[in-house]
């Protein structure tokens, strides 16, 4: 993602912008299930909702907030060159990310599968999670497969979660992303009014999350 994320700010064309970007949301499309799936096996019961919930909204609307403001001062410097920065200045955040994960124990069940217990109950223990001999056995009982998704007792739920997260990608990007550029066009606002304005919108969700 970092790659193509800087690789985006050097494209010469539509179309190598259109695949930068695709592979750009191909990285983030798959680390979305993984963070989300990794936040929900060491969050505390009482915590979960919360945790699953509201950081991680936090976190995408923080990260959009500061983007929106960030254009503002790359536009005055950089001019009709700022979409260029504004793509490649992506890779810092993802890089934050990558060295921070670094100091992050592996997955509890990922350590269960191959049957060590004592570096899972250590991963548990590192976020204040005691997990007894029951909860080990539970989470190591049994693996599962991509096949099981499309199977009876799960399909409905791979529907529904499916067609979630595509609507929100959707409508998110319409109602967020590109909020700047039609109030631009169709609202004949300026640009940085435009921004402004999209700005107020993230900071209305985050104090709606």
């Amino acid at each position: 993602g970092r790659v193509f994320a800087i690789a985006s700010a050097f494209v010469n064309n539509i179309t190598q912008l259109f695949i930068m970007r695709i592979l750009v949301g191909v990285g983030v499309g798959m680390d979305i299930p993984t963070s989300t799936a990794y936040l929900a096996e060491i969050a505390p019961a009482r915590q979960r909702g919360a945790v699953l919930g509201s950081l991680l909204n936090m976190m995408w609307i923080l990260g959009a907030l500061t983007s929106t403001l960030l254009a503002i001062p790359l536009i005055a410097y950089f001019g009709d060159a700022a979409w260029r920065w504004m793509l490649g200045l992506a890779a810092v955040p993802a890089l934050l990310v990558l060295i921070g994960r670094q100091g992050l124990p592996e997955s509890p069940r990922w350590l269960l599968a191959r049957g060590r217990v004592d570096d899972a109950r250590a991963a548990f223990a590192a976020f204040g999670i005691e997990a007894d001999a029951a909860v080990a056995s539970t989470m190591a009982r049994r693996t599962g497969s991509y096949g099981e998704l499309f199977s009876a007792g799960y399909i409905r739920r791979l529907v529904l979660v499916s067609l979630v997260f595509t609507l929100n990608c959707f409508s998110g990007s319409i109602s967020t992303v590109a909020a700047p550029l039609v109030l631009n066009t169709v609202g004949a606002l300026s640009t940085n009014a435009s921004l402004f304005f999209s700005a107020t919108i993230w900071i209305t969700a985050l104090l709606g999350v």
